[in-house]
């Protein structure tokens, strides 16, 4: 994983964080972590997802605490992006089975340390994900 990440302004009363990472292969077997962003001090965090090759058949959105906590799970199921409310702000539409084309998921983030984005593809053959996101 390439991911790079970006803090323009670490200082009050914004900081502007940037998350890049350009085709993560994601296997069929297991969730993938497709992003990672530290976000300690911002208000929300928005994600693109571009999915490539075979659509996903998992996708999952888990925060930590702190450095050292371990993963919460705030979304994994369709209705959690279908319907989205407290952590998850909104949504494209259902991200557990995002066709191959782009998603979004906009995620409340002002009690975390970090957010981290899962997935697994729906076919044998793979899929293939690139992720950019920002917050502040």
């Amino acid at each position: 994983m390439a991911q790079t990440q970006t803090v323009r302004q670490n200082s009050m009363p914004r900081k502007f964080v940037e998350v890049s990472n350009l085709n993560v292969a994601v296997p069929q077997a297991g969730l993938t972590l497709i992003a990672s962003m530290q976000i300690e001090g911002c208000e929300r965090a928005a994600f693109e997802i571009i999915v490539a090759g075979q659509a996903l058949d998992a996708f999952e959105v888990h925060a930590k605490c702190s450095s050292t906590g371990n993963d919460i799970v705030l979304a994994n199921a369709a209705l959690d992006f279908t319907s989205p409310s407290k952590s998850i702000f909104d949504t494209s539409g259902d991200l557990t089975s995002q066709a191959v084309g782009t998603g979004w998921v906009i995620v409340n983030t002002h009690c975390f340390y970090e957010v981290s984005l899962y997935a697994s593809s729906g076919n044998v053959a793979g899929s293939t994900v690139s992720v950019h996101a920002s917050a502040n």
